[in-house]
C-alpha cells in the first residue's frame, strides 16, 4: 500500500483515474513486464538500478513499500500526469530543474530512500528508465518469492476453474507460484499459448493450421522435385 498522506495517495483522492482506466493500465503494466526484453540497453539498466535500489530497500528491511512507491508513481501518478513524465523525459530540460521539482513535489511525501532514489535517476539523467525499473523491481521480488509470472493467450477469455487447473499444473511442473495473466486475442481461434519466460508453448488451433500449412508446402515441394528428377532421368 502507498505510504499514508504520500503523493500516491493525494493524487487517487482527486479521483484523477477511473476503475476502468485503471485496470486497462494494470492490465497492460503485466504485459510489459512479461515482454520486457533484458538483452536490450534500456531494459539491462533498469535491471542494475533495480536490483540495486532492492539490495538497499531489503537491508533496511523496506522492499514491499519501495516496491509500493516505485510501482505507484510509474503506474498511477506518471499515468494520471503524462506531462510529468514528458518533463522528466524532455532532454532539452536541465537536471538541475528536474531536480528542483523532485525536491519539490516528492520531499516529505514519500520514503527518504525513494527520494534519494529519485534523485539519484536524475543525477544520471536516468527517470525515463523509470517504468522498466519498476518492471524489474517486481520480477526480482517474484524471483526471490519463487512466484513466476506468465502470459496465458487464448480466443476467449479463461474462467476461474480453467485458471486454477493451469495453475495447479504448472505450479507441479515448474516449482514454483505460478501468476497468470490472460490475454485475449481471438485471432488465435482455440486452445492456448503460454509464454514463460523466454520461451513459448503454443497448443492454439491458429498454431496447428500454421503446422498442417508449412507440412503441406514442404510435402508439395518435395513431391514437386521428386518429379523433375525423374524427368530429368527420363530425358
Amino acid at each position: 500500500m502507498p505510504m499514508p498522506g504520500s503523493f500516491v495517495e493525494s493524487i487517487a483522492a482527486g479521483n484523477v483515474i477511473d476503475p476502468g482506466e485503471m485496470s486497462r493500465v494494470e492490465k497492460l503494466y503485466e504485459e510489459i513486464l512479461l515482454e520486457t526484453d533484458r538483452s536490450r540497453l534500456a531494459a539491462r539498466n533498469a535491471s542494475i538500478y533495480a536490483e540495486a535500489l532492492l539490495n538497499v530497500a531489503r537491508a533496511q528491511k523496506v522492499d514491499i513499500e519501495i516496491g509500493d512507491e516505485l510501482h505507484s508513481l510509474a503506474r498511477e501518478v506518471f499515468v494520471a500526469h503524462p506531462v510529468l513524465a514528458e518533463f522528466f523525459a524532455n532532454p532539452a530540460v536541465h537536471r538541475k530543474r528536474k531536480m528542483a521539482v523532485i525536491e519539490k513535489a516528492f520531499t516529505d511525501k514519500c520514503s527518504p530512500l525513494f527520494l534519494d532514489f529519485l534523485k539519484l535517476l536524475c543525477k544520471h539523467d536516468r527517470m525515463t528508465h523509470l517504468r522498466l525499473i519498476a518492471v524489474s523491481y517486481q520480477a526480482l521480488r517474484d524471483k526471490l518469492a519463487k512466484r513466476i509470472r506468465i502470459l496465458v493467450e487464448s480466443a476467449v477469455p479463461l474462467d476461474e476453474s480453467q485458471l486454477e487447473k493451469l495453475r495447479a499444473m504448472l505450479a507441479e511442473r515448474l516449482h514454483e507460484t505460478p501468476i497468470l495473466i490472460n490475454r485475449i486475442k481471438e485471432n488465435l481461434l482455440g486452445g492456448i499459448r503460454l509464454h514463460v519466460g523466454d520461451k513459448v508453448f503454443d497448443s492454439t488451433v491458429l498454431y496447428r493450421l500454421d503446422a498442417l500449412r508449412t507440412k503441406f508446402l514442404a510435402r508439395g515441394s518435395h513431391e514437386i522435385q521428386t518429379g523433375r528428377d525423374r524427368f530429368s532421368s527420363n530425358v
